[in-house]
């Protein structure tokens, strides 16, 4: 059985792929949490689990797209690196992730 070269290891389109789908964004939202909520304030043990279980889930599904991952995430090259460690192709468009972190500076902290 052979393989399209970059396509995610699959597991079918179905609801089991869409809820993995939605479990991989999640998992994104918790680490960005996690590292808010670090000690170090950076980074935890928890971390590193949320990204031990992004890794096992990302191939079966493919990357979350990074219009869905959080902006200090994609800005301190995370999502990047995960995927860079996974072999697989995730690009980011840097301008308009600078975009976006300029808008969300501009609301009020209670909207963020």
């Amino acid at each position: 059985m052979s393989q399209v070269p970059d396509a995610p290891l699959g597991i079918g389109t179905g609801p089991l792929s869409a809820a993995l789908q939605e479990e991989l964004a999640h998992l994104w939202r918790d680490l960005d949490d996690a590292r808010h909520g670090a000690v170090n304030g950076y980074w935890s043990m928890r971390c590193d689990w949320l990204v031990s279980r992004i890794k096992r889930i990302t191939p079966l599904v493919g990357p979350t797209p990074y219009q869905q991952i959080q902006t200090p995430l994609l800005e301190q090259g995370i999502y990047q690196r995960v995927h860079a460690e996974l072999g697989m192709p995730a690009p980011v468009d840097m301008d308009e992730v600078a975009a976006r972190h300029d808008t969300e500076e501009a609301l009020p902290t209670s909207a963020r």
